[in-house]
């Protein structure tokens, strides 16, 4: 919700004015708009397993899964065309998850996404701190159910994005983001 009342408010205040991160805005306009308010999220894992796993348990919460893969790297080159993600899981090891959530954070059509960090319990203080610390992050611990997952997810949409645009809105939504 947070991000595209943001980017509507910022397509309308400067519709053609450049500032810091203004590639961001158009990705989320066009994401609420195919989507039609239905949320949308990727997921960067190395285990083809965790893909199937965190794919099945986003659907199941009512997002859209656009694009997954192994890699930061990859996921962007997938998202080409899509529109943003609203949510991203980063799951791995430390260096997997340090280096996908920075080049998550590095694109445009994933820089403001909320990230949930999926590490084992152990490994967590080995994820950077700015990552783990930043707001717009979650961590879960890999290896619990999916329900905690779906209780992760929650909790982060609500106190950091503003929480789900409901599905009364939606249609309100996507008439708005196509007219911005």
């Amino acid at each position: 919700r947070v991000r595209v009342e943001a980017a509507l408010a910022l397509a309308h205040a400067m519709p053609s004015t450049s500032f810091a991160r203004c590639d961001t805005v158009v990705p989320v306009l066009a994401g609420a708009l195919r989507s039609a308010g239905k949320p949308s999220a990727a997921v960067v894992a190395t285990q083809a397993e965790d893909r199937g796993n965190f794919e099945k348990w986003l659907r199941e919460k009512g997002f859209e899964v656009i694009a997954s893969e192994a890699t930061g790297a990859a996921l962007a080159q997938s998202m080409a065309g899509r529109g943003s993600a609203e949510l991203v899981v980063v799951a791995g090891g430390p260096s997997e998850i340090n280096q996908g959530a920075r080049s998550v954070r590095g694109q445009a059509m994933t820089g403001s996404a909320l990230l949930v960090l999926a590490v084992q319990e152990p490994d967590v203080t080995a994820v950077d701190r700015s990552l783990r610390d930043d707001r717009a992050t979650g961590v879960w611990f890999l290896g619990r159910g999916p329900e905690t997952f779906g209780a992760a997810v929650d909790d982060l949409m609500r106190r950091a994005g503003g929480g789900s645009i409901a599905s009364t809105e939606s249609e309100a939504l996507a008439v708005e983001c196509a007219d911005a």
